[in-house]
């Protein structure tokens, strides 16, 4: 169970339902629809999700290791590494689940022909031990970069595919805007509301990262400029998600339209109120977990939209 902890089986679960969701309401009915045939069987995806989990696991378990000192300070009670396990089989089990999630996208990079897969499992691994090594120390550049490779595992759905959709394009007259545009729109979601969650992280984790001279957005501007950038990112996705529900004219499905508007738009709202109003490390915490829950229910919305339009 303290493994389980340690990897953060729960955010393992919604990174595998992500990309499932992915693949069987956006890329396969769309192929379907233009009588095309996905690139990759259904074992491979299977072994493509978890090649996806075995690394993101790797980077939670370097990220604790790594930030060992500071836990102690922001979650004593929360700390594994160094209690439950010692940092010698710390770093065997991140040796060994991110090599093994390489191996898997070598495999089918070479042998199953799916596109580019090895280098992204490369580039995440790397990513991901800097980040928790360097990057978080600097001015918002591990904000960004832990927010790249969120929106990564639902672009490179997009990614794997590519041979099949461009080489349809390269012999018909016909686009098929509909698969990048809305893997895409997913992706950036995942990417401003990871910028969200993580810059929350850093207001509720600002004691220890002042201790050890983390470089910070809340110790750097302050507070109050954290949480009114924080805001600035909320309302763009607002902004973003009426926009399209007036374009699309989503009203004209009541099902998706209320769905959207008390799963996503109004969880939005009581996040921005609740942000702007927190002063306390546990109310962070709660912030944080409801910007987890937007994610999730950002993320259900495939199923959704799949059921009412399929």
């Amino acid at each position: 169970m303290n493994f389980l902890r340690l990897i953060r089986l729960p955010n393992l679960l919604i990174i595998a339902l992500t990309q499932y969701l992915v693949r069987y309401t956006i890329v396969l009915p769309i192929l379907t629809a233009y009588h095309l045939i996905s690139s990759v069987s259904e074992i491979n995806f299977f072994l493509l999700v978890f090649s996806t989990v075995l690394i993101a696991a790797g980077g939670y378990l370097i990220n604790d290791y790594h930030d060992y000192h500071i836990d102690l300070i922001n979650k004593p009670s929360k700390v594994i590494i160094g209690k439950q396990f010692n940092n010698r089989q710390c770093m065997y089990s991140y040796t060994v689940l991110s090599v093994t999630g390489i191996l898997i996208g070598v495999y089918l990079s070479f042998f199953q022909n799916i596109f580019l897969l090895w280098q992204i499992d490369i580039l995440c691994v790397v990513l991901l031990f800097l980040y928790s090594s360097v990057l978080k120390k600097i001015y918002l550049i591990g904000n960004v970069v832990i927010s790249i490779l969120s929106a990564l595992s639902i672009y490179m759905l997009l990614i794997v595919e590519k041979k099949v959709w461009v080489n349809f394009l390269m012999h018909h007259n016909i686009a098929i805007n509909a698969l990048p545009y809305l893997i895409s729109a997913y992706s950036i979601f995942a990417f401003v509301i990871t910028w969200i969650r993580e810059l929350i992280k850093d207001l509720q984790d600002k004691r220890g990262d002042s201790v050890f001279n983390r470089k910070t957005l809340p110790i750097i501007a302050g507070d109050r400029f954290a949480k009114l950038f924080t805001a600035f990112l909320i309302l763009t996705v607002l902004f973003a998600l009426v926009l399209i529900q007036y374009k699309q004219q989503q009203w004209q499905d009541k099902v998706s339209f209320m769905y959207v508007v008390t799963g996503i738009e109004l969880p939005l709202i009581t996040l921005l109120i609740f942000l702007l109003f927190a002063n306390t490390k546990e109310k962070y915490a709660v912030a944080s977990l409801l910007a987890k829950g937007i994610m999730v229910t950002g993320i259900l919305s495939m199923l959704v939209f799949y059921l009412r339009y399929k």
